[in-house]
């Protein structure tokens, strides 16, 4: 340390590193006169100079004020300071990696022995608001039914063989700002069940669920923790968390993605998602196809999900399929009070990697799947049945035998007021039709009959390739009593074409 006087260079120095009073006492003279040679160095190289620890990490300095007395001696002085927020938003990350270091990872779960692969289970849950409180829903109430519903969606979805959880937004009631119950951007006091850390156990506990049960089922499992806007913090952690809880297992992955738009390409299919508090449901479409246009390029089946709003809806544009998905949550006090209403729900959608079917000149996608006849491939009978399917405008049809629905999905793509019943003795053959006839928005029924047995009513044209197979073995008994019984379910004007 330079005996006084020391250069302004060190002065600058050693009074943003020691403070007044100590470089006061190491100088031999009084405090005062450090302020004032402080002041005469500020004035002549037209700078501030700050005291030590005048700005904490994540903080920026707005501006200073200082205090004279009668004399011109300095008082008091502070320094007003502002949030540094690209400062901040770096030490959130250090503190995730941190975190991330020391959890303890999970072990890998078997993987199962059977699944279909070009298939994939969308399970989406939104706006669950987890650790709110109104008359009929709690932390111990959420938990069950989340955790319930999630397993009766498993237990009845096809064998998939990828998976995604997509967890679109808004899981946590709140981020506990400065661990008070309120929406992280306009403060509004929220009624929450519990303290931040009894609820953040719980998000942790039931989601580490859904994903273990997925796992059973499924060969991989993709996880999206989407941003939300009562949840945008912690958000960031729950994907940080999951990715490190689960670095061990190969089977899953976790989008990361600090962009609050998520995107995964399943085969020709592109699957997008946005919590929806940024951008409007109508503008979305022009979103993801800029966001990621290699995808929509690669993609010739294409649909957005999002939540926010509690309600259903579902829009065609622009070449992608926009749907709005509904809370499986109960209502607080807010949706009461403006007597919101919608029905909860929470949702599985499969969709197929690719099956293109071109007949006609008519193009769309089906949902296929193994053990349904011609899985995945159009056979030359219904080919040619197609190429000379009947002209009707309206009326009641029949697809009997329908496996993949795609003789209904054809009539009904060329005639949209057709009403449609599609009938088949496989469960695989009636799921696969119901999804055919959801992906190209034709009308219809998929109901599992043997034979005609549980059909009622009657039909203004019967259609058929019939089944001449029973497992691989030929087998004529179901054609021929089809044959036999189908006048009876037809209109005096009815058809039969076969």
């Amino acid at each position: 340390m330079p005996e006084n006087p020391c250069s302004d260079e060190d002065f600058i120095q050693f009074f943003s590193q020691d403070g007044a009073r100590t470089l006061a006492d190491k100088l031999g003279i009084k405090e005062r006169e450090i302020y004032r040679r402080r002041r005469r160095i500020e004035n002549r190289y037209d700078i501030k100079i700050l005291p030590p620890s005048a700005v904490g990490d994540g903080f920026k300095v707005k501006g200073t004020s200082t205090l004279y007395d009668a004399d011109g001696e300095v008082k008091l002085e502070w320094v007003k300071t502002s949030v540094d927020q690209d400062r901040q938003d770096e030490i959130f990350r250090e503190a995730l990696a941190a975190m991330s270091e020391k959890l303890p990872r999970v072990k890998p779960i078997i993987s199962p022995k059977t699944s279909i692969p070009d298939l994939l289970n969308l399970y989406t849950i939104t706006d669950y608001h987890l650790g709110m409180l109104s008359d009929d829903w709690d932390n111990v109430i959420a938990e069950d039914v989340l955790v319930g519903c999630f397993n009766e969606m498993i237990t009845n979805s096809p064998r998939a063989g990828d998976a995604i959880i997509c967890q679109l937004g808004d899981f946590l009631h709140t981020d506990f700002p400065g661990l008070r119950p309120e929406t992280p951007f306009s403060g509004n006091t929220l009624d929450v069940d519990g303290r931040a850390d009894g609820i953040i156990s719980i998000a942790i506990r039931s989601l580490r669920k859904l994903i273990d049960a997925a796992l059973v089922k499924h060969k991989t499992v993709h996880v999206i923790m989407a941003e939300g806007n009562h949840d945008v913090t912690s958000s960031i952690w729950l994907r940080h968390m999951f990715a490190a809880l689960y670095e061990d297992e190969p089977r899953v992955t976790v989008d990361v993605s600090e962009l609050p738009y998520y995107c995964r390409q399943h085969g020709e299919t592109m699957l997008a998602f946005h919590h929806g508090h940024l951008k409007k449901f109508s503008t979305l479409t022009s979103v993801f196809a800029a966001t990621f246009p290699e995808i929509w390029g690669k993609s010739k089946n294409r649909y957005a999900h999002c939540g926010h709003l509690h309600h259903s809806l579902v829009k065609e544009d622009m070449g992608m399929t926009v749907t709005q998905h509904r809370t499986l949550a109960g209502k607080d006090s807010y949706s009461n009070r403006r007597a919101y209403f919608s029905e909860r729900k929470a949702e599985c959608t499969t969709y197929h990697k690719k099956f293109v079917v071109n007949v006609a000149d008519t193009e769309f996608t089906a949902i296929s799947v193994p053990g349904v006849f011609n899985h995945g491939s159009l056979d030359m009978g219904t080919k040619v049945l197609l190429e000379n399917a009947p002209t009707i405008k309206q009326g009641r049809v029949l697809d009997f035998g329908c496996g993949a629905g795609l003789i209904a999905t054809f009539l009904g793509l060329h005639n949209p007021a057709l009403e449609f019943v599609c009938s088949d003795v496989s469960a695989l053959a009636t799921y696969a039709t119901q999804q055919t006839l959801k992906l190209n928005s034709i009308k219809g029924e998929a109901i599992l009959s043997d034979g005609l047995k549980s059909l009622t009513g009657k039909f203004d044209l019967i259609i058929s390739n019939p089944p001449f197979h029973t497992g691989i073995a030929t087998d004529y008994t179901v054609a021929e009593t089809f044959l036999a019984n189908a006048k009876q379910h037809l209109t005096k004007a009815g058809k039969l074409n076969i």
